[in-house]
């Protein structure tokens, strides 16, 4: 059964810290070097005031880490927007979704040693989210060579 009636909100959270007062020039590499003290954490979160700001703190913090860390320590950073329900904007509003479903699908993952970083807004944590199981099972691989029937695609 799907649940569209329940946010994506980590159901145990291990802690919740504010830094707020920083400077936008100062916060990236703050949380960056936060961020790396928490080489214990699979899932981080990161909630921010809005979608802009999001993107720009996802691109800054990926950034920073690479300066700070080089390749040595891996983690990956992901944006989650919030969905787009309303506009004409058919383009953005699949680009929305592709992005949720991508980092659902990470979160999903539970083998991979990586750690994550999720940068977003509230609001996106408040819209509803598919099953986990649910959206696992809707699911497709496809590969160069493998033959799959159109009418599985739709």
């Amino acid at each position: 059964m799907t649940r569209l009636d329940t946010a994506l909100v980590p159901d145990a959270a291990q802690s919740t810290e504010r830094h707020i007062g920083v400077s936008s020039e100062a916060l990236c590499p703050i949380l960056e070097q936060w961020i790396h003290g928490q080489s214990d954490r699979q899932t981080i979160f990161v909630v921010v005031a809005n979608e802009r700001v999001a993107e720009q703190v996802r691109a800054d913090l990926e950034f920073f880490h690479g300066q700070a860390r080089g390749d040595s320590a891996q983690v990956e950073y992901l944006h989650y927007p919030e969905s787009i329900e309303t506009g004409d904007e058919i383009a953005a509003q699949f680009e929305a979704g592709s992005e949720r479903i991508a980092v659902l699908n990470a979160l999903r993952n539970t083998d991979s040693k990586t750690p994550r970083v999720v940068v977003t807004t509230l609001a996106a944590l408040a819209q509803p989210a598919p099953d986990p199981e649910a959206l696992a099972s809707r699911q497709i691989e496809l590969a160069t060579g493998a033959s799959v029937v159109f009418s599985q695609l739709i």
